[in-house]
């Protein structure tokens, strides 16, 4: 959806006027929806704009040229309901009608599927929360994303609502200046400084607001990451507040990055306490199909030795090309994140029921905060999205066993 929307009624469809609430009236009154559209079409030519356009299904009935016209010219169509009707003053079946009437019309005339909705009069309450699963079931898309650690980097930028490019561009040239880097000289909090790691989040954000410093409220689609809440030992889900501190509060690991203030509680990563967390997603309102991707790793090798060797030992083994090493052991910065996060990998298993697809891509040869290896990480993970859902799309498993 773009930023710039439009509703696409009559003048007369006016909520407060009793003379002008049923589509019986409006048969009495001139039709200006033309010379109002010139205008607005002009306006974007003038300034190159692209726009969203919220119709009204009635339109589509009355006037199909200008929604022709609209679609012709290139602009997303989505739906305004059909008759301009308060929803919470709609029963369930009155709703769903409406809304059926409106997509037929827009599609038929588009042929395009009609993905987005926007009610009358700001008219969905906490009181009619029942149109959400109305409108998933009528093919209505609710775009929300979240995750934890990494995931909630990931899905700010996503959320961002940039072109694929745009943010491709921006992950690529932040992740491979190492955001871990920075190691402390003197780690009496943390092993790694984190300064790096800010100023990356904060210029990544910024460059994908315009030079502005955002908070959650201001990306396009619905958004929260998960942190882990040390003051108050508890999962704090972040939906509020300034974007790139929040998400840093996410990928504080403990101990080898320094926890992020917040409103007067130490935040660190979340993986502590919800490392995927499917069920905050579930329990978002108008949430209907749930896409999981889980980055943990794959079932751990057996230790074919009987004490952990000296870390001389250790240093002299990494020093081998990696085929040729003895000790296949965690690094430090791998066994801190993966030791926090124990408790919640042994829910996973729950985890992953709770998605409609479930995605856990093999990256092969990819250590933990191996940044220079960020294109074999999408290279990867798009060929192995692409085949999983792939069948999911032809009715095959969308899992892999």
């Amino acid at each position: 959806m773009n930023i710039l929307t439009f509703d696409i009624e009559e003048w007369f469809h006016i909520l407060d006027n009793a003379s002008t609430r049923t589509e019986a009236d409006w048969s009495r009154y001139e039709s200006r929806i033309h010379r109002n559209m010139d205008r607005i079409f002009q306006l974007l030519d003038e300034t190159n704009s692209r726009a969203t356009f919220f119709c009204l299904g009635w339109v589509a009935d009355k006037h199909p040229d200008v929604i022709r016209r609209i679609d012709a010219a290139g602009y997303e169509i989505a739906t305004h309901s059909y008759a301009h009707q308060l929803a919470y003053e709609q029963t369930p079946a009155e709703f769903q009608a409406d809304l059926v009437r409106s997509i037929k019309h827009l599609q038929d005339l588009t042929g395009k599927k009609i993905r987005s909705y926007r009610a009358p009069g700001f008219s969905i309450k906490e009181y009619n929360r029942w149109v959400f699963p109305i409108l998933v079931e009528q093919g209505i898309e609710v775009d929300v994303v979240g995750g934890t650690s990494i995931g909630g980097v990931i899905a700010a930028l996503v959320a961002s609502d940039r072109p694929y490019e745009q943010v491709l561009a921006v992950a690529r040239r932040e992740f491979l200046r190492n955001p871990t880097g920075d190691f402390n000289l003197l780690p009496l909090i943390s092993l790694i400084r984190g300064r790096r790691m800010k100023n990356i989040i904060d210029g990544a954000t910024r460059d994908l607001f315009g030079g502005t410093t955002p908070d959650i409220e201001d990306l396009w689609k619905g958004y929260f990451c998960v942190a882990a809440n040390y003051s108050k030992a508890r999962q704090d889900v972040l939906r509020h507040g300034p974007l790139a501190k929040l998400i840093r509060a996410g990928v504080s690991i403990p101990g080898a990055l320094p926890p992020v203030v917040h409103n007067g509680d130490l935040l660190c990563d979340g993986g502590t306490f919800n490392n995927f967390p499917v069920d905050v997603m579930r329990g978002l309102r108008g949430v209907g199909r749930v896409i999981g991707v889980d980055l943990a790793p794959g079932p751990a090798r057996r230790i074919e030795f009987d004490e952990v060797p000296s870390p001389w030992a250790l240093l002299r083994d990494r020093l081998r090309p990696r085929s040729k090493r003895h000790f296949r052991l965690p690094t430090l910065a791998t066994y801190l994140l993966n030791v926090t996060i124990l408790v919640s990998s042994s829910q996973q298993r729950r985890a992953k029921q709770q998605t409609d697809v479930y995605l856990h891509p093999p990256l092969l040869r990819v250590g933990m905060l191996q940044w220079s290896r960020f294109d074999s990480i999408v290279r990867q993970g798009h060929a192995y999205a692409t085949q999983v859902l792939g069948k999911a799309a032809t009715g095959g498993s969308p899992a892999p066993p």
